[in-house]
């Protein structure tokens, strides 16, 4: 969870300790990252990477952005047809064909919180694309209540005039911000192989990275100063996406069954967050690996068709598995559903020419208002 005790610390300001002030809010938020792959290697280097050293880090970039992604349980990384996909696996920008704008909010645990995501894909043409993420999270009126007054519990506890008072001395806010600039080619292929006659499977590879600004900040009260800290960061994420049209529909000639594979690697680099304060202190960078797979069919007795996904996620020591379905009704109407580490999710969706607006749920032990709202538009 954002608010488990998770983060390193290198050394401790002597003045103000601002960043004990952050750890005993929220956990800091820090940069997820991956490494290089090649497409036939995927499987082999998703487990042989696993391994290795543990970094501090919390939970943002797992934070799930795109309100269908997230009433699918989080999949994302082989689900396609979201402009939103960039945040996971940027590769999958290729395979969408049209220009789209999705913009979300939601108040995510209702504390106090306000959590948006918004996202852009503009095609060049039907190999190429390129796309834009932005997300924020930000906590607001964290209380401050300053030092305690003497040098030790015991000094308190005989002078009833170093115990606290209570009184909070005014209120600070956390906010923590990704910028995303992407890019995805693919390039269409066949597989052939002779069994009882020649099979052909149209196949389409993609590849993408990501380019990611990071930005954390927080301002102290104005009771105690009027002073704004933030931190700064700058990583690659790297995607790989295979899509397998298994068959074709006889009248129009439209894939009528796909099978979908993707790879991600987040935060090549692992860079770490710096913040300008007296102490010397940073974030922890930490990789995190994605592994996803889809199938889609075209069920003409239902007019629509099924979508089935599931995404298996590898970050520090944790495995996370993740599962979504999603029913199509004439390209009109979605019904989502979705199980995730934390429980389950669901949600609907209705689209109307240009205009796309989706709703999930998602029961948290956290939220009175679990829920999220999202327009899209196709340009």
């Amino acid at each position: 969870m954002l608010f488990e005790e998770s983060l390193k610390t290198s050394a401790r300001n002597t003045l103000i300790d601002v960043t004990a002030l952050v750890r005993q809010s929220v956990q800091k938020s820090v940069i997820l990252l991956p490494r290089l792959f090649a497409a036939p290697l995927v499987l082999l280097l998703f487990f042989t990477l696993c391994s290795g050293e543990t970094y501090y880090a919390s939970e943002f970039e797992l934070l799930t952005r795109g309100t269908r992604t997230d009433a699918m349980g989080g999949t994302a990384c082989a689900a396609g047809n979201d402009a939103c996909i960039l945040f996971i696996n940027p590769a999958g920008l290729a395979l969408l064909h049209h220009r789209e704008l999705s913009a979300e909010y939601t108040p995510l645990w209702n504390l106090g919180d306000d959590f948006m995501n918004s996202a852009l894909n503009l095609p060049f043409d039907s190999t190429l694309s390129v796309g834009m993420g932005f997300s924020r999270f930000q906590i607001n009126n964290i209380p401050w209540y300053g030092n305690l007054p003497g040098g030790s519990t015991e000094e308190r506890y005989n002078d009833m005039s170093k115990r606290s008072t209570g009184k909070k001395l005014g209120t600070f806010g956390c906010a923590y911000d990704l910028l995303s600039f992407s890019i995805a080619k693919s390039v269409t292929t066949h597989l052939s192989q002779e069994v009882f006659y020649k099979l052909s499977i149209p196949t389409t590879l993609s590849v993408g990275t990501s380019l990611k600004f990071f930005r954390q900040s927080f301002a102290l009260p104005s009771a105690l100063s009027d002073t704004y800290y933030e931190g700064h960061a700058t990583d690659i994420d790297l995607g790989f996406l295979a899509s397998f049209t298994l068959d074709k529909d006889l009248s129009s000639g439209t894939p009528s069954k796909i099978l979908r594979t993707g790879f991600s690697l987040r935060n090549l680099f692992r860079s770490s967050i710096s913040y300008n304060t007296d102490a010397d202190y940073e974030d922890s960078g930490e990789r995190i690996r994605t592994l996803g797979l889809s199938y889609e069919q075209n069920i003409p007795f239902l007019r629509g068709g099924l979508l089935g996904t599931f995404d298996f996620i590898r970050r520090r020591d944790d495995n996370l598995a993740r599962y979504g379905v999603e029913y199509r009704y004439q390209h009109l109407l979605f019904l989502r559903a979705g199980l995730h580490e934390e429980g389950f999710s669901a949600g609907t969706g209705i689209q109307y020419r240009f205009l796309r607006v989706d709703y999930s749920f998602q029961n948290h032990d956290f939220a009175d208002t679990p829920y999220r709202l999202s327009l899209s538009i196709f340009l």
